[in-house]
């Protein structure tokens, strides 16, 4: 039934085509009427899930897709949960190394291949910018 209401639509256009400009508008319109009516049946008919609701009125999504969301929702929710933490354990791990290679510079006096301050500095940036990237994701 809707492939042939799609055919006529189609023969309306290819027939319009030769037609003068207000009748070939006529024709266009019409052919946009009748493909946006199959296309509203295709829908109703994907969406069925057997809801009798009046005409006009907005359709509830099927159960399956609401639980798809909140599925969706709790996915998201725990990502965000695994990501505030592992940005939050980074930022423990950072400050702790960048304390253990302080108190290692303070026992060392003589230069050696790492440059202590530099290290130190860089991983206290690390762990500062891991805290707030922490502080953001555990936002809502």
């Amino acid at each position: 039934m809707m492939v042939a209401r799609i055919f006529d639509a189609a023969l309306i256009l290819q027939a319009a085509i030769d037609l003068p400009p207000d009748v070939t508008l006529q024709r266009i319109t019409e052919a946009l009427d009748l493909l946006d009516d199959v296309i509203r049946e295709a829908r109703d008919h994907v969406f069925d899930d057997g809801q009798d609701i009046e005409p006009g009125r907005a359709r509830r999504p099927p159960r399956h897709e609401l639980q798809r969301s909140a599925q969706a929702r709790d996915r998201s929710a725990v990502l965000q949960r695994h990501v505030a933490q592992t940005a939050h354990a980074l930022h423990l791990a950072a400050a702790d190394t960048a304390a253990l290679l302080a108190q290692r510079a303070d026992l060392i006096d003589q230069p050696g291949r790492i440059d202590y301050p530099t290290e130190i500095k860089r991983l206290r940036t690390l762990a500062d910018q891991a805290g707030q990237m922490a502080e953001r994701w555990k936002q809502p």
